[in-house]
């Protein structure tokens, strides 16, 4: 259903160039005044050239090769914003130039804002070989709203709401003052050979889609501070049908991450040939923790180096509600906000090879939990290799990780595990298939604990030899069990 959904969205792109409304009559912004020099403010020339494309039926905004400097700028239906070669758009380091009434971001409302935004637009298009930046450099975007630069307002590189028959392509993002691509409530979104490249400023993402439906993220190359490719859901309906494949992805916090906000939950979502890389803070979590659905989700023929985890699965019970805007709370004693019920079921995880060298303990470790009245259900991990960096103590063995429902779903505020492998709590249907785990230096933990787990199979792990005395795998109330084919890595 989902390469149905993937092949229905990239005729649709094919169609739209072909019959013109992503083609036709074209407009270079220097015939209406734009410079692309010596910091001019040229954010009215781009849009008077916007404006007059949409209006006489749509076509091509051209940007010649130039630094262009500027503000918000609006794309509007059936425009394409073609940028040549040695073309870029560039912040002016100055929020009055940033449109202040477009619609609230609800978890990050300082940074509503974009270099390049769009709103109930259909057919929209950012091409070509240039640079969007809004040089969001934390000197000039702080966070601060009293002492900062900017009253602690952050623009985004681009954000589109609830748009339809999106193309970003060849495109290079730079620096944003907080995340680079927001999409809420959009459809049919094909991002192809983009480049990000974004480490100046706090919550530096990546691609954050909310909510949004039938999207393909291909041959991209992404480097940024925190989250690079990001699902959410603050609306009532899913993420759904999302296909990401041939990207390189680093990030400090993660490579592909759910959440955290998953009112909406998440639906059909596989991604497979990418390469993860520098990511100290687990490249894969799959969170869902504010009474959404996570199901169907296939993570194929990944090959992550120089990480940590590299697995993070969590059902919690936070439970947050997204009617008004706020930022995201990090509180060690925050309470869930309802009884809502969240689902985590049908996670496929295969063809993996991960090697470790975050010596954090607390950071590594495949993590997989519920809570204890909700289970994740079905998840199975297959053909997969993890080389560990080690050093766990006994006294590790010992320790009980906590609950921690309604905290902010990061799997270092579980603090150390008593396994150095895999660990899983909460589960209904775990599936384990040719796994092996090994260890650069001894650790003294469990390889395997798990807790609360019904319907557990292994058929197929290879570890490296345990030292000291504790029990390598270490299964507590785990019934309808059934394993097979355990040995020593050489």
């Amino acid at each position: 259903m989902l390469m149905a959904a993937v092949a229905l969205l990239l005729n649709a792109c094919a169609t739209a160039q072909s019959d013109g409304k992503l083609g036709g009559q074209s407009w270079p912004v220097t015939e209406f005044g734009a410079t692309g020099s010596d910091e001019t403010n040229d954010t009215a020339a781009f849009q008077k050239a916007i404006d007059i494309c949409h209006q006489s039926g749509g076509g091509v905004v051209e940007v010649p090769k130039g630094a262009y400097y500027g503000g918000t700028i609006e794309l509007k239906s059936n425009v394409t914003l073609s940028f040549d070669d040695g073309a870029s758009y560039l912040g002016t380091r100055n929020i009055d130039d940033y449109k202040m009434d477009c619609e609230m971001a609800v978890e990050i409302p300082s940074s509503s804002t974009a270099q390049i935004y769009a709103c109930d637009a259909s057919n929209i298009a950012i091409t070509g070989k240039g640079v969007i930046s809004v040089r969001g450099q934390l000197e000039y975007f702080s966070k601060e709203t009293k002492t900062g630069k900017n009253r602690g307002l952050r623009p985004m590189n681009i954000r589109f709401i609830r748009c339809a028959g999106i193309q970003l392509t060849g495109i290079t993002l730079k620096d944003s003052a907080a995340w680079n691509t927001h999409l809420v409530d959009c459809e049919d979104v094909a991002i192809q050979g983009v480049t990000i490249a974004s480490r100046c400023n706090g919550n530096n993402d990546g691609i954050d889609m909310d909510s949004c439906r039938r999207v393909l993220i291909e041959n991209c190359d992404i480097n940024v501070g925190d989250d690079a490719i990001c699902p959410k859901g603050t609306l009532e309906h899913p993420v759904e049908d999302l296909m990401i494949r041939n990207c390189r992805v680093s990030s400090h916090w993660g490579c592909f991450k759910t959440g955290t906000s998953s009112f909406g939950g998440f639906r059909n979502i596989t991604i497979t040939d990418c390469y993860f890389y520098d990511c100290p803070g687990v490249p894969i979590k799959l969170l869902c923790v504010d009474g959404g659905i996570m199901e169907n989700v296939t993570i194929s023929n990944i090959k992550m180096e120089r990480v940590s985890g590299p697995i993070f699965i969590r059902l919690g019970a936070r439970n947050r509600s997204y009617k008004s805007a706020r930022e995201m709370s990090h509180r060690k004693d925050d309470q869930s906000e309802s009884d809502a019920a969240n689902i985590i079921r049908n996670i496929t995880l295969k063809n993996i090879v991960a090697d470790l060298t975050t010596e954090k303990l607390e950071s590594n470790t495949i993590f997989i939990t519920g809570i204890p009245n909700q289970k994740v259900e079905n998840v199975t991990l297959e053909n997969i290799t993890v080389t560990y960096p080690g050093g766990g103590k006994a006294a590790h063995c010992n320790r009980v990780v906590p609950e921690d429902e309604a905290r902010y779903p990061e799997k270092r505020n579980f603090g150390v595990p008593p396994s150095w492998g895999l660990y899983a709590r909460h589960v209904d249907g775990l599936t384990v298939k040719n796994l092996k785990m090994a260890l650069k230096k001894d650790d003294l933990r469990h390889a395997v604990y798990t807790d609360d787990v019904t319907n557990l199979q292994i058929d197929g792990l290879a570890l490296s030899p345990q030292k000291g005395s504790a029990e390598r795998l270490k299964l507590v109330d785990t019934p309808n069990l059934v394993i097979r084919n355990i040995k020593d890595l050489d």
